[in-house]
């Protein structure tokens, strides 16, 4: 990350230290954290201490696939429920910089339009699962 020498606090920003694929630490630097000091100096330090983690926020944009916890969601395209222990597919949204998700049926959602790298949580599938839904990705 580079941080121009000359940087001045405008109005309060934030940073984001990603921890894993959906856990994110959010620094908010205002006025308060900055004590006076230079944005730059009290960045630098973050840097130095946390290393290459630390960026500056990043928007998910792949869909998540999972096994619908509750069956407590409905389907975005058809409206029902989606049942627990179904697998349903999530499209990233953010409300005020909060991460959500608008959900589908596997069958609501066109998967031809999607490769493998675009899915976050293929892994967590079932390997005849996994299988299915591969087999509806882009070729």
């Amino acid at each position: 990350m580079k941080i121009e020498p000359e940087l001045k606090y405008m109005k309060p920003a934030k940073l984001a230290f990603f921890v894993g694929n959906y856990d994110v630490f959010h620094l908010k630097i205002d006025v308060d954290l900055l004590g006076g000091k230079n944005p730059k100096e009290v960045l630098d330090i973050f840097i130095k201490n946390i290393g290459k983690s630390l960026f500056t926020s990043k928007r998910e944009n792949r869909l998540k696939i999972e096994y619908a916890r509750s069956g407590r969601a409905k389907c975005k395209k058809c409206n029902e429920t989606i049942e627990k222990e179904f697998i349903r597919l999530g499209a990233p949204f953010y409300y005020q910089d909060h991460l959500s998700f608008r959900w589908f049926h596997e069958n609501c959602i066109d998967l031809t339009k999607y490769d493998k790298d675009m899915l976050a949580g293929l892994e967590v599938l079932s390997e005849n699962d996994r299988k299915r839904i591969e087999k509806k990705l882009k070729k």
